[in-house]
């Protein structure tokens, strides 16, 4: 169980830069004005990636402090690696998939939030039950500034 609740966390952590793209692309200019109507355009939509960003942030940095502490003590067993696969092909996919996404959401269409929803929940399954670490993009921010 907690095996799938971490591939879920690592699977949505991934889609923490997406969600500021996504709010990015809405956006006529820096300003208040423009960051206020983009935020009105659906504030559910907005706090929902933001909680979604927070709770997987948060599980991260638990468990990334949970594995220095553990590597920190000599006593406890290393971790071993077993069954390493190459999924070169599946970070060209994972890319795609991005894509979509940023270009074809409009916050204010309920429509294309469920249909980017659909998606996500879609490549979720895919990516968790093939135990595939979608391109870990958050982790490796998390690694650069926080070392």
């Amino acid at each position: 169980m907690l095996g799938l609740i971490f591939k879920t966390t690592l699977f949505f952590s991934s889609y923490i830069p997406i969600f500021t793209m996504i709010f990015l692309n809405n956006l006529d200019s820096f300003s208040n004005s423009s960051l206020k109507k983009v935020w009105n355009q659906n504030p559910k939509l907005w706090l929902s990636m933001i909680i979604i960003s927070a709770v997987t942030l948060i599980i991260l940095f638990i468990w990334i402090k949970i594995l220095k502490t553990e590597a920190a003590d000599t006593a406890k067993q290393k971790y071993q690696l077993e069954d390493l696969k190459k999924y070169d092909s599946e970070v060209l996919n994972f890319f795609v998939t991005f894509i979509i996404p940023i270009l074809s959401l409009k916050p204010e269409s309920d429509p294309s939030i469920v249909m980017n929803i659909i998606l996500v929940i879609i490549e979720g399954i895919y990516y968790i039950s093939k135990a595939i670490i979608p391109l870990r993009v958050t982790l490796e921010i998390i690694k650069v500034l926080f070392p």
